[in-house]
């Protein structure tokens, strides 16, 4: 089992739009897994992928959390969340919205 987490950030002040310095963390099964979100580096400009994949093995659902990239560092915990997916998290929702289907 897997999940790929997709941000959004609210710009403006806040965490940038597409959540570049964030830290997710994902917890099933009793583990507990952190990913950073990087963008670009090198003078090649090669950039990471902006969604990241995280393994649930045999766990069906997971707990995610994520520290966005603003001023107050704030955290956010989106619950439960369905295995198999590709969710977007947004900045300020706590809600997550799945992009693909199983």
């Amino acid at each position: 089992n897997w999940l790929q987490v997709r941000l959004v950030g609210l710009g403006k002040g806040h965490a940038n739009v597409s959540g570049i310095g964030a830290e997710v963390r994902v917890t099933s099964g009793g583990v507990t897994q952190m990913q950073e979100l990087q963008g670009g580096y090198g003078h090649t400009a090669m950039e990471h992928d902006l969604v990241l994949t995280f393994g649930l093995g045999t766990a069906c659902d997971a707990k995610v959390s994520v520290r966005w990239p603003d001023a107050a560092a704030t955290v956010e915990d989106f619950g439960s969340v369905e295995g198999n997916y590709r969710v977007e998290l947004r900045e300020g929702t706590c809600h997550p919205r799945y992009l693909l289907t199983k």
